[in-house]
């Protein structure tokens, strides 16, 4: 008789634990609830992360662009200002080179 009650309260108990457990209690709603909201969070933050990665690449790729421009005008402009020193000092050398001659040749003049 005693296996035969404790038979009956394994099934019972059994049945309990299955039929109990179909429907969703209010923690369990909570949870799923939680789980859905981190869920969403988490693809919301990877598409945030993606969206600024591809702005930060856009940024440098443009940073990158403008130096190029600015380092290709300052070349430019000290190619124009070494060749202008150049002219200024050739035409200081011809003037100082007949400046000389001239004075050679008063020298020549006076003397002879």
């Amino acid at each position: 008789m005693k296996i035969k009650k404790m038979i009956v309260l394994m099934f019972v108990g059994v049945s309990l634990l299955l039929f109990g457990c179909e429907k969703d209690g209010p923690a369990e709603t909570a949870g799923k609830k939680i789980d859905n909201a981190v869920e969403t969070a988490g693809k919301e933050i990877d598409n945030a992360v993606e969206t600024a990665g591809k702005e930060i690449d856009n940024a440098a790729e443009t940073v990158a662009e403008e130096i190029e421009s600015a380092v290709e005008t300052a070349g430019k402009e000290i190619d124009n200002a070494v060749k202008n020193a150049g002219d200024k000092m050739s035409g200081s050398v011809d003037a100082t080179g007949d400046k000389i001659k001239d004075l050679g040749d008063s020298i020549k003049d006076g003397t002879n």
